[in-house]
């Protein structure tokens, strides 16, 4: 059984254009996704579903200049580029996929292996990093090939298109899903995604104190915002866009 991460990448955020190509410190958001999505011990491999697009063509030039693994597909219809990125990686029907987003750059290795672990352990279709005990920027998602190819199938609305998953978690779905977490409730107040500028602002200002951002782990990063709820609140007003 293979584990293959996707991580779904475009430039054309509306609220932050090129987000994920801004410098952060010594690097830019994508490149801190994809070093601490490296240090997974459970991932087989990792590749990037790209929206395709002419705006996408300074994402592309990034990948092939740092060696990053990427399939391009359609913008809107994310779920078939999940599949097609998929199947690019040889995917057999009983393999695991992660699915995540290029827009968290401190995406926790220790969070996704532990959600591997739990979904290959339980018999659950999907497997979710609860955000209830974590900040949202861990997210995290994990489903076999076989669960990805039937929803390519059955969901046809336009939200379940673009949000990839969302025909596995609606309520009446029919699958079974499996929540994991190794959080404290308070710590699914913060917000390490970047949609906004202030959300970059309190990227720059963390990665700025940690001791070592490639390898901190979650808890690191929670109690260091606790320890300053002034930079907490740096990006507490950012409302988070919801797939309905």
């Amino acid at each position: 059984m293979k584990v293959i991460c996707i991580t779904q990448a475009r430039m054309g955020s509306t609220r932050l254009p090129g987000k994920i190509l801004l410098p952060v410190a010594d690097s830019c958001l994508l490149d801190m996704h994809m070093s601490r999505v490296g240090r997974a011990a459970l991932v087989d491999q990792h590749l990037l579903a790209i929206a395709n697009g002419a705006e996408n063509a300074p994402l592309v030039e990034h990948c092939q200049a740092n060696g990053y693994q990427y399939v391009s597909g359609s913008e809107q219809d994310v779920l078939s580029r999940f599949v097609d990125s998929a199947r690019f990686a040889g995917a057999e029907p009983g393999d695991v996929i992660i699915r995540l987003t290029s827009d968290c750059p401190l995406i926790c290795p220790e969070l996704i292996d532990a959600v591997v672990q739990a979904h290959q352990q339980g018999n659950a279709d999907y497997s979710y990093l609860d955000l209830g005990f974590h900040p949202r920027g861990f997210d995290t998602e994990v489903f076999s090939m076989a669960t990805l190819l039937a929803i390519h199938e059955q969901c046809r609305a336009q939200p379940q298109r673009e949000h990839v998953t969302l025909g596995i978690y609606q309520a009446d779905s029919g699958y079974r899903l499996q929540n994991v977490h190794q959080g404290k409730e308070e710590w699914h107040k913060y917000r390490l995604c970047v949609d906004e500028a202030d959300d970059l602002t309190l990227i720059r200002q963390l990665v700025s104190q940690l001791d070592d951002w490639r390898n901190a782990d979650h808890q690191q990063i929670c109690r260091l915002l606790d320890s300053q709820p002034e930079l907490a609140s740096l990006n507490r007003a950012v409302i988070q866009k919801q797939a309905h």
